[in-house]
């Protein structure tokens, strides 16, 4: 079987061996890290868009002076990032048996 690679050369692909790429494993942590992840940016953009004063009574940082909250904002959103690097290490090939 003939195949163009980037050159636009016909290559003959039959008989090479083309090895199959580890299978990786979706454990059920790395889909909770990745939810996490998606509720730490979510609370970031309440921080970073809401005025202390409206936030939310679940939210710490409640503030009459009404200002924002940017440091909890990027804050929440470094954690989202760790939690999701953290999700990205439980995706490890499976091991061979």
């Amino acid at each position: 079987m003939k195949s163009t690679g980037l050159s636009g050369v016909g290559e003959n692909t039959e008989g090479m061996a083309i090895p199959h790429a580890p299978r990786v494993v979706i454990r059920p942590a790395t889909l909770g890290l990745l939810l996490v992840g998606v509720a730490l940016v979510a609370l970031g953009v309440v921080y970073v868009v809401t005025p202390a004063q409206s936030l939310p009574s679940l939210v710490p940082g409640h503030d009459p002076t009404g200002r924002h909250h940017i440091k909890h904002g990027l804050a929440a959103f470094t954690a989202a990032v760790a939690t999701w690097v953290a999700a990205w290490f439980t995706t490890a090939p499976r091991s061979a048996p």
